[in-house]
C-alpha cells in the first residue's frame, strides 16, 4: 500500500506547489510543469501497477503499457496515460454531461429492446394468423375433394 501513498504524495505536491506557472493565453499549466507532474504521476501509477501485475507493466512513449493475458487470444496491450486539461475545464460539469449521455444511451437501448419485443410479438401473431388461414384453406380444399368424389 506504500505505492498508493506515493500517488497521494505526488497529487499533494501538485496541489501545494507555489511555483507552478500558467500560460494564461490558453488557460493551461506551463508545459514544463505539466510534463514534470505527468512524469511523476505516471511513475507513481506504474509503481502501483507493478506491485500487482509485476512483469506485465512497461513504460512506453504514450504512457504506461499493461499486458493482460487472455486465454483465448493471448496478450492484450493496454496503454494508460495522464492528460492535463485546460484550467477552465470543469470536471464536475463534464461528469454530469457524461452521466446524462449514459442515461440517454441506456434509455435508447431500453426503448429499442421494447420496440423489438413488440415487433417480435407482432410477427409471431402474423405468422400464427397466416398458419391458421393456411390450415383453414387446406381444410376447405379437403372438403371440396371429399364432396367431389
Amino acid at each position: 500500500m506504500e505505492e498508493n501513498n506515493r500517488i497521494v504524495e505526488v497529487l499533494e505536491t501538485l496541489r501545494t506547489d507555489k511555483v507552478l506557472k500558467t500560460n494564461s493565453a490558453v488557460s493551461q499549466l506551463n508545459q514544463i510543469d505539466r510534463n514534470k507532474y505527468k512524469q511523476l504521476i505516471l511513475e507513481a501509477f506504474q509503481e502501483v501497477l507493478e506491485e500487482t501485475l509485476a512483469n506485465n507493466v512497461f513504460r512506453v512513449e504514450e504512457g504506461i503499457g499493461i499486458e493482460v493475458f487472455n486465454e483465448a487470444i493471448g496478450y492484450i496491450p493496454i496503454v494508460v496515460d495522464v492528460r492535463f486539461k485546460n484550467l477552465d475545464f470543469d470536471l464536475e460539469h463534464e461528469s454530469m454531461i457524461y452521466e446524462q449521455k449514459l442515461i440517454a444511451k441506456d434509455e435508447k437501448k431500453a426503448k429499442a429492446k421494447a420496440l423489438k419485443a413488440i415487433q417480435i410479438k407482432r410477427d409471431a401473431e402474423t405468422r400464427a394468423k397466416k398458419e391458421e388461414a393456411r390450415k383453414l384453406e387446406e381444410a376447405k380444399e379437403a372438403k371440396v375433394l371429399v364432396v367431389a368424389k
